[in-house]
Order: structure tokens, then sequence, then C-alpha cells
């Protein structure tokens, strides 16, 4: 079936060029006149389709100069911590010797015996270890620690009182994170596990032997706290907010003073880490002078650090969108200098990048706008024209006459003998 056109009386299908048409030269110049038109119609759509292309590269080219984007996928740090052993990334001048292997049974019956004990009491032997601990460390003598343990129904044998100490300390702040409330903000029963673990920070107590801590990402400790409870983890990330939490000597028994981070990591995932640390770098204690900092700050000032610690519970806190969680980590801020001077030069980059950036863009829009007002304009005139030359071919159908036909005489009686 064939649908006849409003301007002509030919069909809306496209004729074939090998097929030979009837009209003379008028047809002629109208299939001359539409091939012209069909170039023109064909020049115009690649080149909106090359702008479009050049726009999605300009928006490409845009957001790869935006680091957030890529360094989800590209995240190692300066120096690769998993070079070091744990001991020594909690405090790489306290690097110790391996820990001696101690028997199951002397954990099992260091594990009982700090169940035995009530919470005051876990609390006052654990300080009263720490002690000892910092002056196994000083090389200082330390006769009534061994009276200590004579005390306690713990079969040591040859187990040196250092790595005793360690065990100890290890058993009875599991018995203290026991008591923490998971999935809750801050409770008080989460006191006795967060003092221990503020006091150990800076003290050896994993052995100096064994693998360095996973890098764990947020959602992993926010579905499986239990498996993660007490573990070491390390967290790379860019801090965002910076507290000090001081509870002042007006108190009973005061926990220490301690810095609280609010850290973006580095994993993809848009949620917040909480890392508790009892001492910051001089970079990070500048920005905490900073108004603008302490209130969330800008992500292209914020400086990169490695956070590696014990996962403490997950802390319920007010977000944008409501209540959340957001995994604690009770460890040690670890940065080198060269990773403290990328961030420097990356927030410098990235500062100049934020300053230039909108004049780029509106520059790109101001030109694209032209561009495509300019293709819009020149289009439609161009089916104006096109329209207009359709209808005068229409209206200007002219008869023509063979050259033969022309010659004769159409008042001759021969003519109009054969020609009635």
């Amino acid at each position: 079936m064939r649908i006849p056109s409003q301007f002509n009386d030919g069909n809306l299908y496209s004729q074939r060029q090998d097929r030979p048409e009837a009209g003379g030269a008028s047809s002629r110049l109208k299939k001359t006149r539409l091939k012209k038109s069909g170039w023109l119609g064909n020049q115009h759509r690649q080149v909106v389709r090359m702008i479009l292309a050049l726009v999605l590269v300009m928006v490409v080219i845009n957001a790869a100069a935006k680091p957030e984007f890529y360094q989800p996928f590209f995240v190692p740090p300066a120096v690769d911590p998993a070079s070091l052993n744990q001991a020594s990334l909690l405090d790489p001048s306290k690097a110790s010797k391996p820990e001696v292997e101690i028997p199951e049974q002397v954990r099992q019956q260091s594990a009982e015996y700090a169940a035995s004990l009530s919470a005051d009491e876990q609390i006052s032997l654990a300080r009263s270890l720490i002690r000892s601990l910092d002056r196994f460390q000083n090389n200082e003598p330390n006769p009534s620690l061994a009276k200590q343990f004579d005390q306690i129904p713990i079969d040591r044998a040859e187990i040196p009182l250092d790595s005793m100490t360690k065990l100890l300390i290890r058993s009875l702040i599991v018995e203290a994170e026991k008591r923490v409330v998971d999935g809750a903000v801050w409770r008080s029963g989460d006191r006795d596990a967060l003092r221990l673990r503020l006091l150990m920070i800076g003290q050896e107590i994993v052995a100096a032997n064994t693998p360095p801590a996973a890098i764990v990402g947020v959602l992993s400790l926010l579905q499986q706290p239990e498996a993660f409870r007490g573990q070491a983890v390390r967290i790379h990330g860019q801090v965002a907010r910076v507290q000090l939490i001081s509870e002042g000597s007006n108190k009973n028994d005061p926990l220490p003073d301690y810095w609280q981070l609010w850290i973006r990591p580095s994993s993809g995932a848009d949620r917040p880490v909480v890392a508790l640390v009892t001492s910051l770098p001089d970079k990070l204690k500048r920005f905490h002078k900073l108004k603008r900092f302490q209130e969330g700050g800008s992500q292209n000032d914020a400086p990169r650090v490695v956070v590696q610690g014990s996962f403490f519970k997950r802390l319920a806190y007010q977000s944008s969108i409501g209540a959340d969680l957001a995994p604690v980590v009770v460890g040690k801020l670890w940065q080198p200098e060269s990773m403290a001077a990328a961030s420097v030069g990356q927030s410098k980059n990235a500062n100049e990048v934020g300053t230039i950036r909108p004049f780029v863009v509106i520059l790109g829009a101001i030109f694209v706008g032209i561009v495509l007002a300019g293709l819009v304009v020149w289009r439609t005139a161009a089916s104006a024209k096109r329209a207009r030359l359709v209808r005068h071919d229409r209206d200007s159908d002219v008869l023509i006459v063979p050259p033969k036909l022309q010659d004769l005489n159409l008042e001759d009686p021969v003519v109009k003998s054969n020609h009635p």
C-alpha cells in the first residue's frame, strides 16, 4: 500500500536510485533537490553526534579530575604498612622480639581466672599489670610482679613474666568487652573496656611475629560485628572531623583524654568510621584548631591517614538521613611523613582545580549552548527552505513538448486526419 504525499503525487517511500522515473526535467530537478536536502540532514545528524561525543568526553575528563571517583579502586598508601609487623605498626620505636608460644592450657586458665573476678577487680588488676608492663619496657626491676603471679592460679611454668602479663591483660579485656552494648550510643558498660583499650594503645599486646592487621571495609564491620570483635583491623581514609574528648578531673575515675576522629574510608562506602586515639600528629592538631574542619571541613583539605587498632563496637549516631551506625576502632594513628606530604600536595592540587573548574564549566556551557542554538536555527531555516521548494515545484509543473511535435502544423488536413 502506498501512502500519497501531501505535497505532490508521489509516495512517502524512498525511491531507488537504479529505478527509472518518468516526469522529465521537473522530476529530475525535484529529485536533485531532495538529495541535497537529505545530504544536509545527514550532515546535521553527524554534527549533532560529534557534539554529543565531545560533551561526553568533557564530562569524563571533568570527572577524572576528581580523585574521589577513582581512589576507591586505587588506594595504595605511600608506605605499605603490610611490610611492618603489628607491634612496630602500633609503635615503630618499640619493636620487640617474637613472643614466646603459650600452651593452650595456660590460655584457658588465664581466661577462667579473669572471668572469676568482678568488674572492679578486673579493672584494678589490669591497671596494675599495665604499670608492670611499662616497667618491663623501661628495663626497671619489678619484684612484686612475680609475687603477684604466685598468688594467681595459673601454671606459668617457664613462661616469661612479660608474656604472662600480656596474656592476662588480653583475658581481662575480653571479659570487659562482654559488657559493651553494641549498636547503641555510649553506655556505662562500655567504660571499662574502653579504658583498658585506651591504656593499652601504646603497649605491645600482640606478638611481633603475627601477621599485620587486615584492611577491613566498613560494611564488613557493620554486618559481622561478632566476628571482628576485639580483632586487629586497619582502616584507610580521610579525616572528616576531629574532636578532643576530655572528662576532666572533677569526676570519679575519669577516662584518659583521647581524640575522636570521624574518617571517610577509602573503600568507596559512604559510611563513616570512628577512630579513638590518644595522640595526634602536629598536622592534625593544626586542622583541629580550624572551626570549619571541626564542623566537617572540606574533603580536599582532609589528610589521608591509616588507623590500626581493635574493633570495639557499632556506635549509634544521628546522621542526615536519620539514625545510623558507625564502627568504632580503638587504636593508634599511623601516618608516615611521605603520606602526609602526599596529602598536602593533593590538597593543593585539588584546591587549584577547584578554583579553575567553575570558570571552565561556565565557558563550556556557553559554547555548547551557542552551538546548539545555531544548529537549531540552521536546521529550521533549511527545513523551511525545503518546504518552499517542494511547494514551488508542485505549483509550477510545466508541460514539456517534444521538439518533433513543435514543427507540426495542426491545421494541415493530413495531420488532422492522423491525429483526431
